[in-house]
């Protein structure tokens, strides 16, 4: 009898595919180098959330019954998915936000300040020919030597950043989810390489030992910055389709339509009542929602956002109080960016 295996032995990382010459034919292997991603839960692999079993109902059959001969089993023409989540820390946010936003610009030298900035604002991203950033996952599930996955050309379906103020004990770090997708998942892969950030350390988390708060806030003009904040969300939704497809059923590009959401809890007083008719106004909102360290320095993370709109009436109620959240869609203005997050983390992802 064999001995059983803990889910938390299960060890995840990622590896930014070289984009040397096109990084849609370039998925790391299994002897990669891969950077373990510490204080992740992953979901379970699935090779295609959308297989399609179908009868072929056609002449020739014997009887009443549907036959085994005559099932077709679709497994590729979807994508294949990994749900995540865990507490963001500064080894390995930056791979994550890389695969959502698809654009970054990275310094030469430590601390390796970045500037995402979202991919596709003027002309699709052609991933198939070298556009954007992919990566290969994987996980070693532990079971034996073979026994690992391997997931190529991921990027971020959908990621979910959270900031709880209210909660407690590591509720109250950045909390993410989100689910990756792939066009390629490969089973029985025996791991060889020497996996980097192999020790978990708890120094990087965020909403630890810096402060968050909104640097800028400003609704129709009105600055709310210095109201009580309760809670913030960012959502990210790229909404990924497979684009044609390889003889085999593989997908042959990537088709992405993102989409962001912004929403902030606030309390409900004399002055945040008033976002009830801004709501009904539709006005413009913009906001910078930063941690207090200094630019450019390790730990630094921030988010700014130069326009949105309230997308639903903003009352709620908390508990035995009333309370305002403001759910905002976030939109390019102009052709722009339309968020930009600053992080520095004193790793070099060669952006």
């Amino acid at each position: 009898m064999s001995t059983e295996i803990l889910n938390k032995q299960e060890a995840v990382g990622l590896l930014q595919q070289s984009k040397g010459s096109n990084h849609w034919a370039a998925p790391a292997a299994a002897s990669a180098d891969f950077r373990t991603i510490q204080w992740m839960n992953a979901g379970v692999a699935n090779p295609n959330p959308s297989v399609i079993v179908e009868n072929i109902n056609s002449t020739s059959q014997y009887g009443t019954h549907r036959e085994y001969e005559r099932i077709f089993v679709d497994k590729t023409s979807g994508l294949a998915t990994l749900p995540i989540a865990g507490i963001a820390d500064q080894t390995t946010l930056a791979g994550l936000i890389a695969m959502t936003y698809q654009v970054c610009t990275e310094g030469d030298t430590t601390p390796y300040d970045k500037a995402f900035t979202y991919g596709g604002l003027t002309a699709p991203i052609d991933f198939a020919t070298n556009g954007g950033y992919l990566f290969t996952f994987a996980i070693d599930q532990q079971g034996s030597a073979d026994d690992g996955i391997i997931i190529e050309n991921c990027l971020m379906q959908n990621l979910n950043l959270i900031w709880d103020l209210n909660a407690t004990g590591s509720a109250r770090l950045l909390q993410y989810n989100g689910t990756v997708v792939g066009n390629e998942i490969n089973y029985e892969q025996t791991f060889s390489g020497t996996w980097t950030n192999a020790t978990p350390v708890q120094t990087g988390f965020y909403n630890h030992d810096d402060t968050w708060s909104f640097s800028a806030l400003s609704i129709d003009q009105v600055v709310y910055a210095a109201q009580l904040i309760k809670r913030v969300e960012l959502q990210f939704n790229n909404n990924i389709v497979a684009d044609g497809r390889t003889t085999g059923g593989k997908a042959a590009q990537y088709k992405w339509k993102p989409e962001i959401n912004l929403i902030i809890r606030m309390t409900y007083n004399s002055a945040t009542e008033k976002l009830l008719k801004d709501f009904q106004d539709k006005v413009s909102m913009s906001g910078t929602w930063v941690n207090d360290v200094t630019a450019n320095l390790t730990g630094e993370l921030g988010f700014v956002i130069p326009y949105c709109v309230i997308q639903n009436p903003p009352k709620i109620y908390d508990g035995d109080y009333l309370a305002v959240e403001v759910n905002a869609q976030v939109l390019s203005n102009g052709g722009a960016t339309p968020i930009t997050t600053n992080l520095t983390d004193v790793v070099d992802w060669a952006f």
